[in-house]
C-alpha cells in the first residue's frame, strides 16, 4: 500500500492511498479538501477503480464517466488531477518496493 499526496496548482490537495499488482489497482482510498458533489459518490469513484490498468488515460476515462453518469462535478481538481495523483502514488509504491 502506497500513499501520496498532490496538490493542484491553484486548486486543492488529494491524497491517495493505493495497491497495485501488476500495473492495475486493486485498492484505492480518495480523499483530500477538494469538492466532490453529490459527495455520496466518492465510493462509487474509487469501487469504479479497481481493475482499471494504471495509465493515465484509462483513470481518466473512468472518473469521468462515473461523474458523468452521475451528474457530479468536481470543484478544485478534475479528473486528470486524479489520474495525475494516482499514478505517482504508484510510482511511489515501486520505489519503496
Amino acid at each position: 500500500m502506497s500513499y501520496y499526496s498532490h496538490k493542484v496548482p491553484g486548486g486543492k490537495l488529494i491524497k491517495v492511498r493505493i495497491e497495485s499488482k501488476d500495473d492495475f489497482i486493486q485498492a484505492i482510498t480518495l480523499l483530500g479538501d477538494f469538492f466532490l458533489h453529490p459527495e455520496d459518490i466518492l465510493e462509487e469513484l474509487e469501487e469504479s477503480l479497481l481493475g482499471v490498468q494504471l495509465t493515465e488515460d484509462s483513470i481518466v476515462e473512468k472518473l469521468q464517466t462515473v461523474l458523468k453518469n452521475n451528474k457530479a462535478i468536481l470543484i478544485g481538481a478534475n479528473a486528470t488531477d486524479f489520474a495525475q495523483a494516482i499514478i505517482s502514488a504508484w510510482r511511489a509504491s515501486d520505489r519503496n518496493s
